[in-house]
């Protein structure tokens, strides 16, 4: 009695399972999606402090936003890191944040009135092996916006979508003796 009370419940317990209409851990999809960090402090632009480049690239009014400037900045160092953050495929909810080693292969500056409120930065991906630096391969790009006049750059998008500003700052348009301080 006690073996075919015993299959009876294998048999309930195997045919809940197959057919149960809740989803387990391990079916769930996971689900970690983002398109802007935010830093109070500020994030270090890779490739700056800057100049800009003369000759080829002057500055010039950027056609899709009316009264902005882009200038091509020469980034000083190019060799530097940039700090990626991204959802971990192995551990569920969990962010990781890393500096990695990066080649700036272009570094773009965006103004209003002379006022500049994004950087985009274009870079190779690298990796050091023995303290020496190789390309991987792979390019990426992430535009730093100043959210505030403070001159700190506040906000990381990237890297998916087009490598200009998709947004002008309030701050930006308003008069110049107007700006926070």
């Amino acid at each position: 009695m006690s073996r075919l009370g015993l299959a009876i419940i294998l048999v309930a317990v195997a045919s809940g399972n197959a057919f149960s209409q809740q989803t387990t851990n391990a079916d769930a999809s996971k689900g970690c999606t983002f398109s802007e960090v935010y830093r109070k402090v500020g994030w270090a632009i890779p490739g700056m402090p800057a100049v800009p480049v003369q000759g080829k690239y002057p500055r010039k009014p950027y056609s899709d936003m009316p009264g902005v400037f882009v200038t091509a900045l020469e980034p000083n160092p190019v060799e530097t890191t940039i700090t990626v953050i991204w959802c971990s495929r192995d551990d569920d909810g969990r962010l990781q944040i890393d500096d990695e080693p990066i080649g700036v292969i272009s570094l773009m500056a965006y103004d209003f009135d002379g006022r500049v409120f994004a950087y985009a930065v274009r870079y190779g991906m690298q990796s050091i092996l023995e303290g020496k630096r190789s390309q991987l391969g792979g390019v990426s790009q992430a535009i730093f916006y100043d959210l505030d006049g403070s001159g700190r750059f506040t906000l990381m998008r990237g890297p998916g979508g087009p490598i200009v500003p998709s947004f002008i700052p309030d701050w930006v348009r308003e008069r110049p003796g107007s700006l926070p301080k």
